[in-house]
C-alpha cells in the first residue's frame, strides 16, 4: 500500500473579478491496483486578491471499492 498527500495551489490571472458559484477545481485520481481507497480532502483555503479567507463549503472523505 502507498500513502501521502497532494498539495494543490493554484491562482486565477484574469482581471475581471469572479463571482457566482460553481466547480473551480476538479481533481482526477487513476486507480492503479484493487482494495479499498480513501481519499481526504483536509484542508482547503479560498483566499481574494489581497490574501483574505473566505468561507466556502470544503470537501470531506470518499471511499472507494
Amino acid at each position: 500500500a502507498t500513502g501521502g498527500s497532494l498539495n494543490i495551489a493554484f491562482a486565477t490571472t484574469d482581471v475581471v473579478k469572479p463571482s457566482g458559484s460553481g466547480t473551480i477545481l476538479t481533481v482526477n485520481f487513476e486507480r492503479i491496483d484493487s482494495g479499498v481507497t480513501d481519499i481526504c480532502f483536509g484542508v482547503t483555503v479560498l483566499t481574494n486578491q489581497d490574501g483574505i479567507d473566505f468561507a466556502h463549503d470544503q470537501g470531506g472523505c470518499v471511499s472507494f471499492n
